[in-house]
């Protein structure tokens, strides 16, 4: 196979691609059909090789018989052989697509008319060693991911193998390459990229039966990797094959270069080796992708063919203008203008009407679009439209040009800047500015007068205070400034853009509960420049356009608190209509050349109740906290290519409760995350707060004053630290839950939920005389329950307290404990005498109430739930009369109070007949050691009664 190119001087230079390697047979039998007037097969009857006939052409007259090495590759490499197929009839005349060689002219520049070489022609089989009809891939050229699948030759009579068919004639003559950049003044033409100055053979694989031979392709820097069932078992993503049918028409064939014979042999016409890459991207395989896309698109419009005809129009030219958008023309009208690539589709006007056009035929363009008169919607049919989103590291913004604007306030303006003079200047002076009345009037506007001079006055003033922050040394707007003042800058702008809640990266999606979208917007984002290149004549957007941009949301009361030189982190008295709200007080986004380089955002929780009780005040490093809230900040990394949005608090914070058994509960971390899927896949937007912190209770007393520690852990009374104090039991997985629908954010449900909570020992203070320090305790689970669950029902007994309590009602907490009471005899020594105590309270009662609603359980090894007898190999039950926790002086006179747990009027029965002893009373007494030693002892006392 042999291409060209021009050379210089009116010369050629040519490259071979030769298909079979030099280990063919030294003899192959043939048999030759000569026309001496048509040696190259050049008369119409043949030209086109529709029928497979030549009237010229050395047919190898054993065919199925010799397999020839070739160049052709499959994609692990390993080398296709070549089986001649056809051969000749009984008349000794070549069969349609006879396997043999054929004449070709060498010389592209006509001056030496007989100048020749020897290409293929006619059907072959593929031959793969070790493989014979199986399903393999043949690569079409260079680049690895385009292939075709075939089922390789095999001999067996009756097999169904494909045949790779070789058609000569075809047009292998570069004539515009290497290609030069175009532009709007000089646009590509529409001649093809190969012309018959020069002709070779193609091929094509063609079906061995009715079943489409697949044509696979995709870009080889994104190709497509999936799941599959190969790859499930190990984590690997596997190469995703996406295919659609080949040509299977009369005389079809395109351009498969056996690329490994480039070199094959010293002496053949060479490419400078730094043509050969781009001949095959720009040249080649463009000219393959133009030989499949007609049948392609019919195959891909068949499945879409519903209400409508596809589109008539199947050539289209593209070209690029100065300013590098990217213009799609039917004739002399623009069809599609792209003038960004970004995340998002294309920023394009799309089937644009006479107005805009003549507007960006403009050469010195200064165009201030308020007005969506000649813009056009999406979904407008064939009437003029506008695709006008964009998104960058995964925000998406919108120019929805003339929503929400007035005379006096506007949004979405796009501006066109492609001439001299700084934006600032232009700006200034509606005279500057391309086409106004058709562009920059808002519908109802007559006073062009007025509205220009509002419209200029709205846009100065924008400027203005841009440039003011820039110069205070806000770096946010120093891009905004200098191109305001650069007069060379040339591109598009956006200001005050829409951003909706599905603008958000999936990451922060939930933060849209807590924003005010009347005041959410961006205030700006532009483009610079779009990359454009034209590969084999075909003029396309190489690369994502350099954007910019700037979200800059701030709440009107944070940005007037953080003025008046407040600590951005103090959090705000805002409205809360319930226990909880969620606002998001500052979220800025500052964008640079396509990629988010500065991200602050600040959220606050406001929690008016936790744990069933109302928060009295917030206390914070710095004291009092003007609000029951606390401020999370967001940060931003970019960690291997994926972006990683952190919102979180670490600033210790105590929460004081109207309640007076867990009169505080500290934070000392709050993490915000987004449960969501992506944007546009749930009908809800979930999010969750997740809490670390403490549970700072109170030391209970009883009725007389003295202390009946029940529940442990919380600041000593005595301690003269100023301020409340959160040290307590350490906590994780508490958490607030936000569900909101996607269509109205802010419209939040919130769930508080602290049925995860999970206990931290290592990081907990517990007091030195309490229940849990003192009685061998060791911490097992956390309970929520409510009215139709209460402990009892969860096989708790209830132990009476030296405490005055109420009965617990609504909603309630609980802290279990494991209790070892040792083994008290072979006869319950596999049921393991552990049992659990459970300490709980519900927030009923409040701070300085005399009584507390707090309740204690102990639930038996080897008794059924609820109940007071325990089974000895099922025929001895020990019951308990009454269970009591006592708060008793510690001998020796010390002063020292220890817990003891009483275990009353114990005794023994028979298969439920008799009490043994009769007549006797039994008490059991548990309890800890008073050094704290975690050890636990007991004794029982006999009294005989009478």
């Amino acid at each position: 196979m042999r291409f060209a190119h021009p050379g210089p001087e009116g010369s050629s230079i040519a490259q071979v691609y030769r298909l079979l390697a030099g280990t063919a047979p030294t003899e192959l039998p043939y048999i030759a059909s000569c026309d001496v007037l048509d040696p190259f097969n050049e008369s119409d009857s043949t030209a086109n090789g529709v029928d497979g006939l030549r009237r010229t052409l050395f047919a190898l007259s054993a065919p199925g018989t010799t397999g020839l090495t070739s160049y052709l590759r499959t994609p692990p490499g390993t080398t296709v052989s070549l089986v001649p197929l056809g051969g000749v009839d009984s008349q000794n005349q070549p069969v349609a697509n006879a396997a043999g060689v054929v004449f070709e002219r060498s010389d592209p520049t006509g001056k030496d008319r007989g100048a020749a070489y020897l290409t293929f022609s006619g059907d072959w089989g593929m031959e793969v060693d070790g493989a014979a009809g199986t399903e393999q891939e043949l690569l079409c050229g260079v680049y690895g991911l385009e292939r075709i699948r075939f089922r390789a030759y095999t001999p067996e009579a009756g097999a169904t193998f494909d045949r790779f068919r070789l058609v000569p004639g075809q047009p292998a003559f570069a004539e515009r390459f290497p290609y030069t950049d175009v532009s709007l003044e000089r646009p590509t033409d529409s001649a093809p990229p190969l012309t018959d100055q020069l002709r070779t053979s193609y091929a094509t694989v063609v079906s061995g039966d009715s079943r489409p031979v697949e044509y696979r392709a995709q870009p080889e820097s994104d190709p497509l990797y999936a799941s599959t069932a190969t790859g499930a078992s190990t984590g690997v993503l596997d190469f995703l094959n996406v295919g659609l049918p080949l040509p299977s028409s009369p005389g079809f064939a395109m351009p498969l270069t056996p690329s490994a014979g480039v070199r094959a042999r010293e002496g053949d016409p060479q490419f400078p080796p730094e043509e050969l890459g781009p001949f095959e991207s720009q040249i080649l395989s463009v000219v393959r992708k133009a030989a499949v896309r007609p049948a392609a698109l019919e195959t891909l419009r068949a499945a879409a063919r519903t209400a409508a005809a596809p589109d008539a129009r199947t050539t289209l030219t593209t070209a690029t203008t100065p300013q590098g958008f990217l213009v799609s023309l039917d004739g002399a009208r623009y069809e599609t203008v792209t003038m960004a690539r970004t995340e998002q589709p294309d920023f394009s006007f799309r089937t644009p009407d006479a107005e805009l056009i003549s507007l960006l035929q403009t050469n010195q363009l200064f165009a201030v679009v308020a007005s969506p008169a000649h813009v056009g919607t999406l979904g407008s049919g064939g009437a003029a439209a506008f695709q006008n989103t964009v998104g960058i590291s995964g925000w998406t913004m919108t120019a929805d040009i003339g929503r929400a604007s007035t005379a006096s306030d506007y949004r979405n303006v796009l501006i066109l800047k492609f001439c001299d003079g700084s934006l600032r200047d232009r700006v200034a002076n509606p005279d500057m500015w391309s086409d106004p009345e058709d562009f920059s009037l808002l519908p109802g506007q007559t006073d062009r007068t007025t509205a220009l001079t509002g419209l200029s006055q709205w846009l100065t003033g924008f400027i203005d205070q841009a440039q003011r922050e820039a110069k205070s040394g806000n770096r946010l707007y120093t891009e905004f400034a200098r191109v305001a003042a650069d007069p060379a800058w040339k591109g598009l702008l956006v200001l005050r853009a829409d951003v909706d809640p599905t603008g958000l990266p999936d990451q922060l999606r939930g933060l849209a509960a807590g924003i005010d979208f009347e005041q959410f917007y961006a205030h700006h984002f532009g483009v610079t420049v779009t990359p454009v290149t034209a590969p084999g004549g075909s003029v396309g957007i190489s690369g994502p356009s350099s954007t910019f941009g700037l979200i800059d949301y701030q709440l009107p009361q944070f940005r007037a608190s953080v003025a008046n030189g407040a600590s951005p982190d103090l959090p705000l008295p805002l409205p809360v209509d319930g226990p909880y709200g969620f606002a998001v007080l500052q979220l800025q986004a500052l964008f640079r050349n396509s990629v988010l380089t500065d991200f602050r955002s600040r959220v606050q929780l406001t929690a008016n109740e936790l744990f069933g009780s109302r928060v009295l005040a917030v206390y914070g490093a710095t004291g009092r906290e003007p609000a029951n809230a606390v401020v999370l900040k967001g940060t931003y990394q970019n960690q291997g290519g994926a972006p990683a949005y952190v919102i979180e608090s670490s600033a210790p914070t105590v929460f004081t409760l109207d309640g007076n058994v867990l009169p505080a509960v500290g934070f000392d971390r709050i993490q915000f995350n987004t449960l969501t899927p992506k944007a546009g896949t749930s009908a809800e937007i979930r999010s969750r707060l997740q809490v670390w912190g403490s549970l700072a209770f109170a030391e209970l007393a009883d009725p007389k004053g003295e202390s009946f520690d029940l529940f442990s852990f919380g600041p000593v009374p005595k301690d003269s630290t100023p301020g409340p104090s959160a040290d307590g039991l350490s906590f994780s997985g508490l958490h607030i839950d936000l569900t909101s629908p996607s269509a109205t954010p802010n419209a939040v449900t919130y769930a508080f939920d602290a049925t995860g909570l999970a206990f931290n020992l290592s990081s907990s203070k517990p007091r030195g005389e309490g229940l849990f320090s003192t009685f061998a305790l060791q911490l097992d689970g956390f309970h929520v329950g409510s009215d139709d669950r209460r402990p009892r029902d969860l096989g708790y007994l209830p132990v009476a307290l030296d405490a005055p309590v109420d009965q617990l009602k609504g909603p309630w907490y609980g802290i279990s404990y494991k209790v070892t009471m040792g083994t008290p005899g072979a006869l319950v020594a596999q049921a393991g005498f552990t049992s659990r105590l459970m300490v709980a309270w519900s927030p009923q009662t409040k701070s300085g109430d005399p009584t507390y609603a707090a309740f204690a359980g102990l639930q038996l090894p080897g008794a059924a739930p609820g109940a007071k007898l325990l089974s000895l190999e099922g025929v001895l039950k020990l019951s308990i009369g009454r269970l009591q926790l006592l708060r008793q002086p510690v001998a020796g006179g010390t002063n020292q109070r220890a817990f003891v747990l009483k275990l009353a009027n114990i005794g023994l029965s028979v298969l439920g007949l008799a009490k043994l002893p009769p007549g006797v009373a039994i008490n059991f007494f548990l309890f800890g050691d008073p050094a704290g030693t975690g050890a636990l002892g007991w004794y029982a006392a006999y009294v005989k009664k009478g």
